[in-house]
């Protein structure tokens, strides 16, 4: 049994903000087969080099190689007629922008930009598509990891205190502001514990009609809760949900009503 190894790239670009994958039709009786390029490992190359010299034959493109994503396929060659033989294909991620898709002529015969749907329906075997969707897994997970990022980030640089509860009331996030507002009461020693147990028996009814409104409908999002006259603040009950509009927390919202004192622009 004889062993052939190839190597290449899952690779996309943004069209607008739309993910788009680069798809290679082959040539001749393989021209029916949509795929991702790639190609055999020349003597004294790492995969990663294969996989970066094939996608610049094939499309023309200097891509950058994601460090943290390997997704491997092995199949006999029953199709070249060799079913005793196995072929082994090493993917890596890739990403370009700006750049010209230019076919390699005895190679390919078209090269076209597909949406993440368009790819997976044009495939033919399902080692692509498991692939493919691997990718997309992936570079989703990968933004939603950086947003989270960002989200935090936005909390942690808000003046105001957060504290963000669970449906179940206990306390599940501090930014800074609220652990030095909350300090007497124990500050980032709160996580964990119940906002109830910070209430009287007044301010908890009050908690669970709010939240009870919060799970009656998607429609219902933001309650006025006080004003602080001495700080001269509105406070609002706020609800968080998730994409499908589940509710899956909530948290108070301080508004500071007083003229901003910072000089504009102050950089200095």
């Amino acid at each position: 049994m004889a062993n052939e190894k190839a190597c290449g790239a899952i690779i996309f670009t943004k069209v607008g903000n739309e993910r788009k994958y680069v798809i290679l039709r082959g040539i001749g009786v393989y021209r029916k087969y949509c795929g991702f390029p790639k190609g055999h490992v020349e003597a004294g190359e790492t995969e990663r080099e294969t996989a970066l010299r094939e996608v610049k034959e094939e499309t023309g493109l200097d891509v950058v190689l994601y460090d943290d994503f390997r997704t491997v396929d092995e199949h006999a060659l029953a199709r070249e007629g060799r079913p005793n033989d196995k072929k082994t294909n090493v993917y890596f991620l890739a990403e370009y922008h700006d750049q010209e898709l230019v076919a390699q002529k005895s190679e390919v015969s078209e090269i076209i930009l597909m949406s993440y749907e368009e790819a997976l329906n044009s495939f033919e075997y399902e080692e692509s598509k498991r692939e493919l969707r691997e990718a997309e897994e992936y570079l989703n997970k990968k933004q939603e990891n950086e947003l989270q990022k960002v989200y935090k980030s936005v909390l942690e640089a808000d003046r105001a205190a957060v504290v963000i509860c669970s449906l179940d009331h206990r306390i599940i996030y501090m930014n800074p502001s609220a652990i030095s507002r909350y300090g007497k009461w124990g500050g980032g020693n709160l996580l964990g514990k119940s906002l109830l147990d910070c209430h009287n028996e007044e301010s908890r009814e009050k908690i669970h009609k709010v939240v009870a409104w919060f799970k009656a409908s998607k429609e219902n999002n933001l309650v006025y809760t006080s004003f602080n006259e001495k700080e001269n603040k509105d406070v609002y009950m706020v609800a968080l949900r998730d994409e499908t509009g589940e509710l899956i927390a909530y948290y108070e919202k301080h508004e500071y009503r007083n003229r901003e004192t910072m000089k504009m622009y102050d950089m200095e």
